[in-house]
């Protein structure tokens, strides 16, 4: 079967390929809600919208504050974060901490054009469950979140 490939290209070079054959999940997959946090509204935007057209709830945040108060409002419902690495303020690994200490079994997905100070290896041994590469592959990315989605949703601890 032949498949095409849509590249859309931001202003600051990033580049996200989406393949335009859809993927149907299953209802209860579908339910399940996703955590956008990534300073870059352009990457939050396309992110949102291809998550919600493959049936996906999703939130955005900019920053890692924003993160942690959609996880404290929603975290009996967010079965999957993706996490910018590099953020002013609060930065990923640091909003990971903050994640963690909420609810530390939302599985975490960071993403990264450029990790900085930071090892992708080390970033993994905090114990993020995948490390996306900017320019992404969409299809990857729905690939692991609907895996990830299909896991029993993570309660907050204490609960």
């Amino acid at each position: 079967m032949d498949q095409s490939n849509t590249t859309q290209t931001f202003p600051n070079g990033q580049a996200l390929v989406a393949s335009d054959e859809s993927k149907n999940l299953p209802t209860d997959v579908q339910r399940r809600g996703i955590l956008v946090v990534d300073d870059e509204p352009a990457i939050r935007e396309i992110l949102q919208r291809y998550l919600q057209c493959q049936g996906f709830h999703v939130w955005t945040a900019a920053n890692g504050e924003e993160a942690l108060d959609h996880c404290c409002d929603h975290s009996d419902e967010i079965a999957v974060i993706l996490l910018d690495v590099r953020m002013p303020g609060l930065d990923g690994p640091h909003t990971f901490d903050g994640i963690r200490k909420l609810n530390a079994n939302i599985p975490v997905c960071f993403m990264t054009g450029d990790p900085g100070n930071y090892e992708p290896a080390d970033l993994l041994r905090r114990g993020a469950r995948h490390l996306f590469d900017k320019p992404f592959q969409m299809d990857e990315i729905v690939r692991v979140v609907s895996d990830l989605a299909k896991q029993p949703l993570a309660l907050p601890q204490g609960n």
